[in-house]
């Protein structure tokens, strides 16, 4: 009897053991999984501990497109019509950063994609020949390092392109070879570690309007000038022009001219990454002087009340289509948030985190 007792405790006691052994290892691959997602995105993951329980957190960013003959006039009702389900070549976790340019009777929009298998956002389009249904094209641009932030203009009747390349040490200039989809790198225009370069041609110069990621936070911002888009980059006398800032520095997109207004917007960082924008007119632009003025008494576009855009607004791409009409590319987020089942088997298959 004794030794029945004895065998039973014992099963009982390896069972216990296995248990407990089953709860490490899967604790251990939850911890290791979260924070290798953490560690390698460029986009802000994180985890909260809400009674005892680890809850996985990504912003999720898509694309909206509106017609408007009052670029500084929002528009709460926009339709979200680029989303990471669109993107068919790539695993994508979401689109952002999109850029509007018109070729002949088409319409294109440049902007991010974040590859969940590297870890890293490449550069893809979309065309359109209405402005109001899109088609996604595929990838057009990927380096071993993050890109985004696909700012493409028109110069000399050749196509370039400025991207997000800080991974990179610089500012890079691209070349459209077969546009939209072949693109070629010409040179670096400016060294550093620079987020969101914005460029402008402005009384016979070319300007470039970024924030250095050096320090750290997207409270500040840098202006560099050239006489030739290809030639030298001098840094503006009085860099950075803005300092300490991180609701007005950072730019929310290209750079426009509305008449004899030059129109820069700015994104909203705190206490949230792209939580709205803003709109300001550059009143003083050479080498030695730079001013800046609000445009409206808040923001240009707040989060949205409710729907895909909700969380907030981060950036904005207006193309002036003649008549006094606008077509305009924003994007926007709204949280989404794992149930601590679903992070756990998010970051146990990783395909499925997006």
């Amino acid at each position: 009897m004794r030794k029945k007792i004895a065998e039973k405790k014992n099963v009982l006691t390896a069972k216990r053991s296995r248990f407990i052994i089953y709860i490490i290892l899967a604790f251990l691959i939850f911890s290791y999984s979260a924070f290798n997602v953490i560690l390698s995105t460029q986009r802000p993951y994180r985890i909260y501990k809400v009674f005892s329980d680890y809850y996985v957190e990504q912003n999720d960013y898509k694309i909206g497109v509106y017609n408007t003959n009052n670029v500084l006039h929002s528009n709460e009702n926009i339709k979200a019509v680029i989303t990471a389900n669109n993107v068919k070549d790539i695993k994508a976790a979401f689109v952002a950063d999109p850029f509007l340019v018109k070729n002949n009777d088409e319409y294109y929009i440049f902007f991010e994609v974040y590859n969940l298998k590297t870890k890293k956002g490449d550069l893809a389009v979309a065309k359109s020949s209405d402005g109001q249904s899109w088609e996604y094209v595929s990838v057009v641009l990927s380096e071993p390092f993050h890109l985004s932030y696909p700012q493409v203009f028109q110069y000399q009747d050749e196509y370039y392109m400025i991207p997000e390349t800080w991974q990179a040490n610089g500012i890079r200039l691209y070349k459209a070879v077969d546009f939209p989809r072949k693109w070629q790198y010409i040179k670096t225009l400016v060294e550093g570690k620079f987020v969101d370069a914005s460029v402008i041609h402005h009384e016979g110069k070319w300007w470039l309007f970024a924030t250095d990621k050096t320090f750290g936070k997207n409270d500040n911002l840098s202006i560099f000038h050239a006489d030739e888009l290809m030639g030298k980059w001098s840094p503006h006398k009085k860099n950075p022009v803005i300092s300490g800032n991180p609701h007005h520095a950072r730019c929310a997109g290209r750079i426009i001219r509305v008449d004899d207004t030059i129109i820069r917007f700015a994104q909203d960082d705190e206490p949230e990454y792209g939580k709205q924008i803003y709109a300001f007119n550059i009143t003083k632009l050479s080498s030695e002087e730079f001013e800046e003025h609000l445009l409206g008494e808040g923001p240009l576009f707040p989060p949205a009340t409710q729907g895909w855009n909700s969380g907030g607004m981060h950036h904005i791409s207006p193309l002036n289509v003649g008549d006094n009409r606008w077509l305009v590319a924003v994007d926007g987020w709204k949280k989404r948030v794992r149930t601590p089942t679903n992070a756990f088997i998010g970051l146990m298959t990783f395909p499925l985190l997006y």
